[in-house]
C-alpha cells in the first residue's frame, strides 16, 4: 500500500507485473529499467527463493508525473517474479500491499486458457491479502501482438478484461506500449494515494 516517508519525504507505491511464465514480465522491467536515466532509479535486485524461483525490482522516481503530497517525490518499485519457474506462494507474497498490477497476457492462441487460469490466481491471491481486483490500479497488456498465432483483441477482452480497465497491445522486445501501460498503471496509483 501506498507508503508517505515523510523524513525521505517520498510517496513510496508498489507496482508488480503478474502473468505467466515468459509472458513478457522480465521484458517489460528490463526495457523500463533500460531507459530510465541512472540518477533516477535504483539497481536492479534479483531475490532467489528456496522453490528456486526468483523477485526481480527497482524502483525509480518519474520524471514527468507529480506527486499528490506538497514537498514529497514519488518512488515506484516495480516488481516481478519472473521465468518459468511456478510458484503460487511467491506471486502471492509479491502481492502483499501492491499498489498496482499490470497484467502481462501471453496473446498467443495456445496460452490463451493458462491466462484465463493466471487471471484467476491474480484474484486469488489478492482475496488471501483481504483485496479486491477493484482495490488495486489495474491494466492488462497483450504481448506478443506482432506474432502469427494471436488471439484476436476482442476474445482477449471479453475473457479477461470484464470491467473494462484500460488496456494496451503491446510487442515488449520492441518497447510497443511497454510506457503507456505503466503510464496508465501509475496515474491510477496518484488517483488512490493519500495525499497527507
Amino acid at each position: 500500500m501506498a507508503t508517505l516517508d515523510h523524513h525521505a519525504r517520498e510517496l513510496r507505491m508498489k507496482l508488480v507485473y503478474v502473468g505467466l511464465g515468459l509472458s513478457g514480465r522480465t521484458t517489460n522491467m528490463h526495457y523500463v529499467f533500460e531507459r530510465t536515466e541512472p540518477e533516477r532509479r535504483t539497481k536492479m535486485v534479483s531475490t532467489v527463493h528456496e522453490s528456486g524461483s526468483r523477485d526481480l525490482s527497482f524502483s525509480l522516481t518519474p520524471r514527468t508525473l507529480a506527486s499528490p503530497v506538497a514537498d514529497h517525490a514519488l518512488r515506484f518499485e516495480l516488481c516481478a517474479n519472473p521465468g518459468a519457474v511456478w510458484d503460487p506462494a511467491g506471486r502471492r507474497a509479491l502481492l502483499h500491499d501492491v499498489d498496482g498490477v499490470i497484467f502481462i497476457v501471453d496473446s498467443q492462441e495456445e496460452r490463451f486458457e493458462a491466462a484465463q487460469e493466471q487471471r484467476d490466481e491474480l484474484i486469488a491471491h489478492l482475496a488471501s491479502h483481504g483485496r479486491k481486483l477493484d482495490d488495486v490500479a489495474f491494466v492488462i497488456a497483450y504481448n506478443k501482438r506482432d506474432l502469427p498465432n494471436v488471439r484476436p483483441i476482442e476474445d482477449l477482452q471479453r475473457a479477461l478484461n470484464p470491467t473494462e480497465a484500460p488496456h494496451f497491445e503491446m510487442i515488449a522486445r520492441q518497447g510497443v506500449a511497454v510506457f503507456d501501460a505503466l503510464k496508465a498503471c501509475a496515474n491510477q496509483m496518484l488517483q488512490r494515494a493519500p495525499t497527507h
